[in-house]
C-alpha cells in the first residue's frame, strides 16, 4: 500500500490573504456563543495547556534535535526547534492519534505536512529536513529528525 504525503507550499502573502479570507468567512459564518447563566461555575477547557514534568521532559529531549540528528517522543501543541544554520523556523508538530501534522516556515515559504505514522515508510521533508514519525511498541508517538 502507497503512503500519500500531502504537503502544502505557499507564499507568505498568498497564506496571509487566504487565512484573512477564511477568518471574515468564518466569523461571519459561525453563530455567537449563548451567555453563560449567572452564578454558573467556569469549567476549565479540555484543550488547556498542560504543565507536567513529562511535557517538560519531552521539551527537554526536543532540545536535543538543534542539530537534526535526533529520535524522541512528540506529543500535541511541541515544537522542534533547529539551529539557525538550517534555515527553519521551529517546526510545529499536533499529533491527534497517530495522525501528525508538522507545520514549517522559513524566511520565504511555509509548508504543512499531515503524516500518519503507523504507516512505516511515513516522511515530511523541507528544506532539507526530514521527519519520520511512527509508533513505538509502547504505543508513544515518536519522530526521527535528520538532514541531508
Amino acid at each position: 500500500m502507497s503512503t500519500r504525503i500531502l504537503t502544502l507550499f505557499t507564499t507568505t502573502a498568498a497564506t496571509a490573504a487566504l487565512a484573512l479570507a477564511g477568518g471574515i468567512t468564518a466569523a461571519a459564518a459561525a453563530p455567537a456563543p449563548p451567555p453563560a447563566p449567572a452564578g454558573a461555575e467556569t469549567v476549565p477547557s479540555a484543550a488547556a495547556p498542560q504543565s507536567d514534568t513529562a511535557s517538560s521532559k519531552g521539551d527537554a529531549a526536543l532540545k536535543e534535535c538543534r542539530d537534526a540528528d535526533c529520535t524522541v517522543e512528540i506529543t500535541d501543541g511541541q515544537q522542534i526547534t533547529l539551529d539557525k544554520k538550517f534555515g527553519v523556523a521551529p517546526i510545529k508538530v499536533n499529533v491527534e492519534g497517530t495522525r501528525v501534522r508538522f507545520a514549517f516556515r522559513d524566511h520565504m515559504s511555509q509548508g504543512i505536512a499531515i503524516v500518519d505514522a503507523q504507516h512505516a515508510h511515513s516522511t515530511a521533508t523541507f528544506n532539507g529536513i526530514t521527519l519520520h514519525p511512527y509508533v513505538a511498541k509502547d504505543g508513544k508517538v515518536m519522530v526521527t529528525v535528520s538532514h541531508r
